[in-house]
C-alpha cells in the first residue's frame, strides 16, 4: 500500500514537474558509467530496444535482494540456507543494486542476513507457490494470535518477527493467524480486505474452526465467538544485507567502495543498503522506517 501511494506521489511530481523527473516505465540499468577521475557520472540502459545513456550523479534504490532464486543470484551465493522457504519478494527484487555497483567497485556487508516474517499468507489452491503475501503485523498487535496444527498458541504474538518465525520453524504445521471478531474492531478493515481476497476466512465460532482443524477445541485466549483466519508460514522478507554507504556528514547517503572509501557520484538508499542495525531490523516497520531515513540522506 505504501509503495503504490508513492509511485503515485512520484508520477504526480512528474506530470507537473517533467523538468525535475521523468518516470521512465520498462527501462532496464545495464552498467554504471564511470568518468576519468573515477567519479560515477551516470548510468547505460536499455529500453524499447535502444541502448540509452543518462548523465549525472546515480542514486540506487532498487531494493533487495530475496526474490532471484537462481544458481547463481545474490541470494544463492550468500544464504543459500535461504531457499528452502517461500518469498514475499518477486523478481524485481534481484539484487540489481550489488551487481550494478560491485562493478565500480563498491562494498558490500552482510550478505547472508535475510529476515524471514512469520505471516506470510498460505492460499487454498495454491499452497506450494514460492511467493507469498505478507499479512499485516497490525493483525497480531490488535490480538490475533498464532497457533499450530493442534490449536495451541506456540510463541508470544508480540515478539520480533525473527523470534516468531524461527518458533515455527520448531513448530508443528500448518499454522494459523487467528483473531477474534471483538478484538479485529480495530483493524476490521484490514481483515475485510483480507477475507475479501480470500487470505482469510471468517468462521461463525472458534468451535468451528476447531471442528475444520480436527481438534477438540482451541486456544481459548482466541475467545468463543466468530474469528478470522489465515493459513500462514514463513518466508522471505527483507534483506539486512546490501551495499555499505556512509553515515558521517560528510559521506552520509554515499556507496563506499570494498575500502571504505566514499564513491563519488554514487548514493544508496533503503533495502540496497547494508542495514546498520541488523539486531532491529526483524521489529515490524523498522525496514521501511530505515529507506525513509537513507532516501533522505541519499
Amino acid at each position: 500500500v505504501v509503495t503504490y501511494a508513492v509511485i503515485h506521489v512520484l508520477q504526480q511530481v512528474a506530470d507537473a514537474k517533467p523538468d525535475r523527473l521523468q518516470i521512465v516505465p520498462g527501462a532496464s540499468v545495464t552498467s554504471l558509467i564511470k568518468g576519468s577521475g573515477g567519479s560515477v557520472c551516470g548510468v547505460q540502459f536499455k529500453y524499447e530496444n535502444e541502448s540509452k545513456t543518462l548523465n549525472g550523479n546515480v542514486v540506487i534504490a532498487s531494493g533487495g535482494y530475496a526474490g532471484d532464486y537462481s544458481p547463481k543470484s545474490v541470494l544463492a551465493k550468500n544464504a543459500s540456507a535461504c531457499l528452502r522457504f517461500p518469498t514475499t519478494n518477486d523478481e524485481r527484487s534481484s539484487g540489481d543494486a550489488i551487481t550494478l555497483c560491485t562493478a565500480v567497485g563498491a562494498g558490500t556487508a552482510k550478505l547472508d542476513q535475510v529476515e524471514l516474517t512469520p505471516t506470510a499468507a498460505v492460499l487454498q489452491g495454491d499452497v506450494d507457490a514460492g511467493f507469498k503475501l505478507v499479512v499485516s503485523d497490525a493483525i497480531c498487535g490488535a490480538g490475533g494470535k498464532l497457533l499450530d496444527k493442534n490449536g495451541k498458541r506456540f510463541t508470544d504474538e508480540m515478539a520480533t518477527a525473527k523470534e516468531r518465525a524461527a518458533a515455527m520453524t520448531k513448530g508443528a504445521a500448518p499454522f494459523r493467524l487467528v483473531i477474534g471478531d471483538k478484538q479485529a474492531t480495530s483493524v476490521q478493515w484490514l481483515c475485510d480486505f483480507y477475507t475479501q481476497r480470500k487470505v482469510m476466512t471468517k468462521y461463525s465460532s472458534a468451535s468451528a474452526l476447531a471442528r475444520e482443524m480436527g481438534v477438540a477445541a482451541i486456544d481459548q485466549s482466541v475467545g468463543a465467538g466468530p474469528v478470522y483466519v489465515a493459513t500462514v508460514t514463513p518466508a522471505l522478507y527483507s534483506c539486512v544485507g546490501g551495499l555499505t554507504t556512509g553515515w558521517n556528514e560528510a559521506s552520509a547517503g554515499c556507496v563506499l567502495s570494498a575500502a571504505g572509501k566514499p564513491l563519488p557520484g554514487l548514493f544508496a538508499a533503503g533495502e540496497a543498503t547494508s542495514a546498520p542495525f541488523p539486531r532491529l531490523w526483524s521489529v515490524t516497520g523498522i525496514p521501511l522506517l530505515y529507506c525513509i531515513y537513507s532516501g533522505r540522506m541519499a
